[in-house]
């Protein structure tokens, strides 16, 4: 039988070293997922274990509150934060994560089909140590938890989960796999011209594996992360991604760093470079155009999807970098080290050969980053998301009207979210950079003096005399003692105190002033054809409000122009760029554009205890003020109920109430004002009534 000759060993040792690397790869993924991913009680201990983070038992406890809302009871919500606490608590004592952790075990082993349904009873278990905690700490809320609620679970196997999986069996695969890629690993070290040429070969070959899995996990990661609804969101899946793969990315470091250290010590018996030739020889090798078309077209495309990469994820992309930079220099300094301890080797005449290896390494590595560009574009691939509306506020019909003669669609207490951290009794799910995205155009705020801290502190003395009596008279008895046991747990901080969005009590809840009017800014910045309406109930001075709107930038946007007789357009505000209308409601002054809401608005009334309360009567304001301003909402305080919205938010019930105080009163409801903005159909009633001539 004929010898095979240089040429032809070259291509076949570096064949069978690629066969093997991906033999390699499939061996390690199959024996952890065997060993981790599909062992039903290492898959639960991997992922009870992400509740050592403080982080993650934070979001477990926000999607158990969530879930509360949604399919228990949606006036939930008044307690979220009190929820929150109880089950975050909760998620790190020992009863919590052992019945979590059985209970993952059990759904894990019905998916498969391998197991028995108790997955409900445990799950039912945890909900008992939740609702007890619950109503340790606030009874209130744990009455309004059904006493059946557990028993609405749903079984996994009577939903016919089990039915829809492949019982996993990777049978012999985690033993075969490996040793296959050690006999081509073997077989591609004898092919080669020189067995020093096969092992560095075969041994980048491990390091690319290695390099494989530690780029994709990295990716995987961002995109993980990336799909989160926000900070807490993205903090619980990474440490989530950490605990399920974080050993897998930690084995295939070390598996990398082996690789290259064994090829930079067998390359040094081959022929040794230093640290500059190499460098050189990298540059050159990069530089330089293939010849071909084709090469010349995947050479263009590589490099552009690898700037497309590094420009939409740069942290990733900074990360990735580094660490193929500290696998290149281990490579160089195991190469130098051999190279000092065993002495210049003579010259062989495979130069070309080991060319044709590192070149199949380079490439292998562009091919990683290739698959981690397309990874990164497709994740951040805006094409889903909706273009900045045309027109004004989203019409062009609106664009020639004046303030007087639009509707602005507004939400009572904006700041009273309970996607606000800590914020009892909300009176709305989403924050205010989340109802502006969504289409409110008025905020009606409340602005306090509090000492920060994890707990705000009100300063009552700092504020307008008599305010917590003013309090206890506007929102009842009930709302002023929980504020009050509140407080009493708050050691009063030193130092100064600063601006605020509160509601009544900054214990209760509260966001700071100049970060919100920030996040305000930063949507106008962002959508240059929205005009805002933002309307302060002031416990502070006028001073400090302005100050506030100057820090943030905002009061760049401000309008200062006349207020009526004749009103500006939509289409002059925004050629101006004077697109955000600021009021207070109490105390006015110290710069143009902060005016008195009454001297130009008048109002509803807002203590409505049921719907069919809900009338047209005049409030504040004279009626001859040229604004209106309509109060659409149930006063059930201290607790809003979006239940009641739901009623009182529905498209016939606004639209009706909407049109007969407009009738009534010959003007434009400027600004309708809801609680759970969420609930029912303000927009549509907006969008309804600026279609109006």
């Amino acid at each position: 039988m004929p010898r095979m000759g240089a040429g032809t060993r070259r291509v076949a040792s570096v064949a069978l070293i690629v066969l093997a690397s991906i033999f390699l790869l499939l061996g390690e993924l199959v024996i952890y997922a065997d060993r981790n991913l599909v062992n039903a009680d290492r898959f639960a201990d991997r992922a009870v274990s992400a509740l050592d983070d403080q982080e993650t038992r934070d979001e477990v406890g926000a999607l158990v509150a969530q879930q509360l809302e949604r399919k228990v009871n949606p006036d939930l919500i008044a307690y979220r934060a009190v929820i929150e606490s109880v089950v975050s608590s909760l998620a790190g004592t020992a009863p919590f994560q052992d019945a979590l952790r059985s209970g993952i075990a059990d759904a894990h082993r019905i998916a498969l089909g391998k197991g028995e349904d108790t997955a409900a009873v445990t799950v039912a278990n945890f909900g008992v140590l939740a609702e007890e905690g619950l109503r340790a700490l606030s009874p209130a809320a744990a009455k309004q938890v059904p006493d059946g609620f557990r028993a609405k679970l749903i079984s996994l196997s009577e939903a016919g989960v089990a039915e829809d999986f492949v019982q996993i069996e990777f049978g012999a695969m985690p033993v075969l796999l490996p040793l296959i890629a050690l006999l081509l690993f073997g077989l591609g070290i004898a092919a080669a011209n020189d067995r020093r040429a096969g092992l560095t070969g075969a041994a980048l070959g491990v390091a690319a594996v290695g390099a494989v899995v530690v780029v994709a996990y990295e990716v995987g990661e961002a995109l993980v992360a990336g799909a989160a609804s926000d900070s807490g969101a993205e903090a619980a899946a990474r440490s989530l991604w950490s605990a399920m793969l974080g050993d897998l990315s930690d084995l295939n470091v070390a598996l990398c760093l082996g690789g290259v250290v064994v090829a930079g010590a067998s390359s040094s018996l081959l022929r040794p470079r230093d640290l500059g030739e190499r460098a050189r020889a990298f540059a050159s090798a990069v530089g330089r155009a293939p010849e071909t078309t084709a090469g010349k077209a995947v050479r263009g495309a590589a490099l552009l999807a690898l700037g497309v990469f590094m420009l939409a994820a740069p942290d990733v992309a900074l990360h990735v970098a580094l660490f193929l930079a500290g696998l290149a220099l281990a490579f160089i300094g195991a190469s130098e080290l051999l190279t000092l301890i065993a002495g210049p080797p003579r010259e062989r005449r495979s130069a070309e050969g080991r060319r044709r290896v590192l070149g199949s390494a380079v490439a292998a590595a562009a091919a990683v980053a290739v698959i981690a560009v397309v990874a990164i574009v497709v994740v951040r691939d805006n094409s889903g998301e909706a273009a900045e509306p045309e027109g004004c506020n989203g019409s062009e019909a609106l664009c020639d009207r004046t303030i007087d003669e639009v509707v602005f669609p507004a939400t009572h207490n904006s700041m009273a979210a309970a996607d606000n951290p800590g914020w009892v009794f909300p009176m709305h799910e989403h924050t205010i950079p989340d109802q502006l995205s969504d289409g409110i155009r008025a905020l009606l705020i409340d602005a306090y003096y509090g000492y920060p801290g994890d707990r705000v502190y009100t300063d009552f003395q700092r504020g307008p005399n008599k305010l917590h009596a003013q309090i206890k008279q506007q929102f009842g008895p009930q709302f002023v003692a929980a504020a009050d046991r509140a407080r009493a747990g708050i050691v009063k901080p030193e130092g100064d105190s600063k601006l605020y969005l509160c509601h009544g009590f900054c214990e209760l809840g509260a966001i700071d002033l100049v970060e919100t009017l920030r996040q305000i800014d930063v949507f106008v910045e962002e959508n240059p054809t929205q005009v805002l309406l933002i309307d302060i109930e002031d416990y502070v001075k006028p001073a400090d409000i302005v100050d506030a709107f100057k820090q943030s930038g905002l009061a760049d946007h401000v309008y200062d122009g006349p207020l009526g007789p004749d009103f500006p357009t939509l289409q002059e505000l925004i050629d101006s760029d004077e697109r955000v209308i600021v009021l207070a409601e109490n105390r006015a002054g110290k710069a143009p554009w902060y005016r008195l809401t009454y001297d130009f608005f008048q109002e509803t009334g807002y203590d409505f205890k049921t719907p069919k309360e809900m009338d047209c009567a005049p409030n504040r304001g004279a009626p001859s003020n040229p604004l209106f301003l309509i109060n659409n909402w149930i006063n059930t305080d201290p607790q809003a109920k979006p239940s009641n919205a739901a009623k009182v938010n529905a498209y016939d019930f606004l639209l009706d109430r909407a049109s007969r105080c407009s009738k009534r009163r010959d003007l434009v409801p400027n600004m309708i004002a809801v609680d759970f903005y969420e609930q029912g159909d303000l927009f549509k009633v907006a969008d309804k009534l600026n279609s109006k001539d």
